[in-house]
């Protein structure tokens, strides 16, 4: 999506990977016919606006999503509300030897995804370096050990995500603003209805853009 005053640039697989993060957010689906003419950040906003129907609502998601979280904690880790802040730790009230557990009652609490744990990074940097120097030498005349490598690091990388017991965000106030942006519609009171101003500024956040490339225009 560009023009001369603003350029995004996407390429054709961050582009779908960004079209499935906006759709799974806003409980949306496009077909190919519906964005085969869009070519400016606007134009997609209108299409967005267009494909998620419903009654526009002067409303907090944010509020709503924490009053969600709050409502969660309180069910799995038995927490009074009154102690259940946005700046609340999460090391304090997720004790990392039942972290992983806590985490998938949270959300099936929630019946959404919100993604707060992960690898240590000194393991992450380990497989994906072992994954880059497959690609890069399996040509070689080792291309056997090669591709084992790689499969094996591949599978080694989606295990140690799945079950990483490190944090990703600090607060419950992150952990809200992460399900506001990538289960919006899910974060809502009334998932029929949605707040405008704040689905653009989903779109942008899932996007990365700041204020300056956040043109209609771009």
């Amino acid at each position: 999506m560009k023009n001369e005053m603003s350029r995004i640039e996407i390429d054709a697989e961050s582009a779908g990977y960004l079209l499935g993060s906006v759709e799974k957010s806003l409980a949306i689906k496009f077909d190919d016919a519906e964005l085969k003419n869009i070519s400016t950040y606007g134009e997609f906003l209108d299409a967005v606006h267009i494909k998620i129907g419903g009654n526009h609502v002067d409303d907090c998601t944010s509020q709503q999503s924490f009053y969600k979280l709050r409502n969660a904690l309180v069910s799995v880790l038995g927490l009074e509300r009154k102690n259940i802040l946005p700046t609340t730790l999460l090391k304090d009230i997720m004790p990392r030897r039942n972290r992983l557990k806590i985490a998938r009652s949270i959300e099936h609490q929630l019946g959404m995804s919100i993604s707060i744990l992960r690898a240590p990074y000194i393991l992450t940097i380990f497989f994906w370096l072992a994954i880059l120097s497959s690609i890069i030498l399996v040509w070689s005349n080792w291309w056997l050990i090669c591709l084992a490598t790689l499969i094996i690091s591949s599978v080694g990388l989606r295990i140690s995500n799945k079950y990483g017991k490190e944090l990703r965000v600090k607060t419950v106030g992150q952990v809200v603003e992460t399900m506001t942006r990538d289960n919006y519609k899910q974060s809502r009171r009334n998932p029929e209805s949605h707040n405008s101003e704040e689905v653009e500024k989903v779109v942008a956040a899932l996007f990365g853009l700041d204020k300056h490339q956040m043109t209609r225009d771009a």
